[in-house]
């Protein structure tokens, strides 16, 4: 049985957007440059006081952490949920996280990184499309581009059309699915588990940073054991910054997916570069690799 995923409501201007820090610390001084650009885009900012605390290199208890994401979704003055920061530790809060509260609640969770495995879940067991996006800190350094495509996506205005002007064509052909994936490391590490992704027939996409290629071989032969692309439509690749020579990243994809019939493309902005445009994850794209585009179904 085919189960629809629900589409959140859109944010509008004066709504609140309830910040989380489901991950690592933060660096204080970003955090609030990056608050202050979410209420330059005319949305208000609900930021507990739990989110500051630390653990080592964790912001916070595990329970903790995901009880601040809980009372989030149940609050109905929030209307969205957005990570502080990326980092370590959101795996560690998958089976503490509450996603028949979420899924009464419908709202726009946003992230990327290591919140890989929360928008991961929540889309997967409370069926809602979650937001591929920047963190609050992360806004600190990202262009304008960044902030603007945050703006439309959460407001349900973005552009269905991208055309890929600097993409490299890894395998060409075409293909369309729900987009779905995000952090390649992260990702890679619910394999086994009960909360390893189920990707049929969507078109993944993939980034990473600060990964050696031979890790990140490694880790793409591991999911590719572990049935992760068996049956995907495509692959979209986002950027590897810091990975190494980028043809060499490309060389691997080329190598582990030789057999492969799907298309790959790589070079969309969306990862840890100075771009990271933000997508819905679940909503219907077309990829086509022959001519460097990806487009999106309306909703």
């Amino acid at each position: 049985m085919i189960i629809k995923k629900i589409i959140p409501k859109s944010i509008r201007q004066d709504e609140i957007i309830g910040i989380v820090a489901p991950a690592s610390p933060f660096n204080t001084e970003e955090f609030y440059t990056g608050v202050e650009i979410i209420k330059s885009l005319g949305f208000k900012a609900n930021i507990p006081e739990d989110i500051f605390f630390k653990k080592k290199y964790l912001a916070g208890e595990d329970a903790d952490r995901a009880g601040i994401i809980n009372r989030m979704f149940a609050d109905k003055k929030i209307k969205a949920i957005m990570s502080a920061k990326g980092g370590f530790g959101s795996m560690r809060l998958l089976p503490y996280i509450d996603y028949k509260i979420a899924k009464k609640n419908p709202k726009f969770f946003i992230g990327f990184s290591d919140i890989s495995v929360l928008i991961s879940a929540y889309y997967a067991f409370a069926d809602i499309m979650t937001v591929h996006g920047p963190t609050v800190s992360s806004l600190a350094s990202q262009d304008a581009e960044t902030i603007e495509s945050f703006y439309n996506t959460v407001t349900l205005k973005a552009d269905t059309n991208f055309k890929i002007q600097n993409g490299v064509i890894i395998k060409r052909g075409k293909s369309k699915g729900a987009i779905a994936g995000g952090n390649l490391a992260t990702l890679c590490h619910l394999a086994g588990t009960a909360y390893q992704p189920d990707f049929k027939d969507c078109i993944l996409f993939l980034e990473d940073t600060a990964e050696k290629p031979y890790k990140i071989d490694r880790m793409l032969t591991q999911m590719k054991l572990a049935g992760y692309f068996k049956q995907i439509s495509g692959l979209l690749l986002g950027s590897f910054d810091n990975c190494g020579d980028i043809q060499d990243i490309y060389q691997i994809f080329a190598d582990i997916f030789k057999k492969e019939r799907f298309p790959i493309l790589a070079g969309f902005k969306a990862g840890h570069d100075k771009t990271n445009l933000s997508f819905l994850i679940g909503r219907k794209a077309y990829l086509n690799a022959d001519d460097k585009s990806l487009f999106f179904e309306n909703i």
